[in-house]
């Protein structure tokens, strides 16, 4: 009988072991099928009395990969995830790697300059004096400023990717056409042959106009453009921001129209090679961006740009550098 009791004693002592084991694996959380096996084997011989009670050693081992399960899992959860189990990424470094695409376009003046930044072609009051000429003993003083261009038309369009490199600062490229005009006075319009040599090559021109002012001819010239700016936000612009944004843009000549003015001959006709066909244009403009919470946005400013070679290549006139200045739009159309 004291053999039994002990045995009864020593199976309720490992019941309540066993029970304890249970109620620490609830309390993990984790799965650890041996100990549970071993605690119903060990439950189930509370009904047979003479049963001896069943410790494997495999329940040992699993208690201790329980263990290091556990602070396994609370290293796993001090790394920063997110719901989907990935590496968090921060705004900031989401916000900066993005692109910003979308259209412009610009419309104003185009004017020819001496070479100056700040000249808009104002014509010089220094003349050059050409030949009179005339019929029927009536003349008539030709200047030869009469052969500078007016102020004509300038257009620009096309399509633009940014990207932010700062909280104030940004750069895009784009890509765009332009068209620039302007007016030229010219006197009457010969249809006959005439040869031309302007120290460029001997040009036989079917037609051509005369030196004068009764008549107006429309230069146009028309550029493929690759602009490479730079942003500059200029206040803090949380609800509306200034920006002045400075570049060049690369220009190939696609075609144009112009005459051309020769001195000795005094007449304007058409030769396309007199032109340079590559220029580099400096591009400047102050803007603001409106609706700047909205998913399409507007930015809308002023715009001044040079070409920084010449028009012509040989016989140029006092005025061969174009520039136009006007109002420019970019409309935002994914960001």
């Amino acid at each position: 009988m004291p053999l039994k009791t002990k045995e009864t004693n020593d199976n309720i002592t490992f019941k309540t072991n066993a029970t304890d084991k249970v109620k620490e694996k609830k309390d993990m959380g984790t799965d650890v099928p041996g100990i549970v096996k071993g605690v119903k084997e060990n439950i189930k011989s509370q009904d047979d009395p003479t049963a001896q009670p069943v410790i494997k050693p495999g329940d040992v081992q699993d208690l201790a990969e329980v263990k290091n399960k556990q602070e396994l899992k609370k290293e796993v959860d001090s790394l920063p995830v997110n719901n989907n189990q990935q590496p968090a990424v921060s705004k900031k470094n989401k916000h900066q790697s993005k692109w910003e695409t979308g259209l412009f376009f610009s419309a104003g003046n185009t004017r020819l300059t001496n070479g100056m930044l700040n000249s808009f072609g104002q014509k010089s009051m220094d003349v050059y004096a050409s030949p009179s000429t005339g019929t029927g003993g009536t003349y008539s003083q030709i200047n030869y400023a009469d052969s500078i261009p007016l102020k004509g038309t300038a257009l620009q369009s096309g399509i633009s990717a940014r990207r932010k490199l700062g909280k104030k600062t940004a750069f895009s490229v784009g890509l765009g056409l332009s068209y620039y005009s302007t007016k030229q006075r010219t006197g009457s319009f010969n249809d006959s042959l005439i040869v031309v040599n302007n120290n460029l090559r001997t040009l036989t021109s079917a037609g051509y106009y005369r030196a004068g002012n009764n008549n107006v001819y429309h230069n146009k010239y028309y550029y493929l453009q690759a602009p490479l700016l730079f942003y500059w936000q200029m206040n803090k612009g949380k609800k509306l921001p200034l920006e002045w944004e400075n570049g060049v843009a690369p220009s190939v000549l696609l075609e144009s129209n112009a005459v051309v003015y020769d001195r000795s001959t005094r007449i304007f006709y058409k030769d396309k090679r007199v032109f340079n066909s590559f220029s580099l244009v400096y591009q400047t403009a102050f803007t603001a961006r409106l609706f700047k919470e909205e998913k399409h946005p507007l930015t809308l400013g002023i715009f001044y740009n040079y070409h920084l070679g010449r028009l012509q290549k040989i016989a140029p006139p006092d005025y061969n550098y174009l520039s136009s200045y006007g109002i420019k739009l970019n409309w935002v159309l994914k960001k």
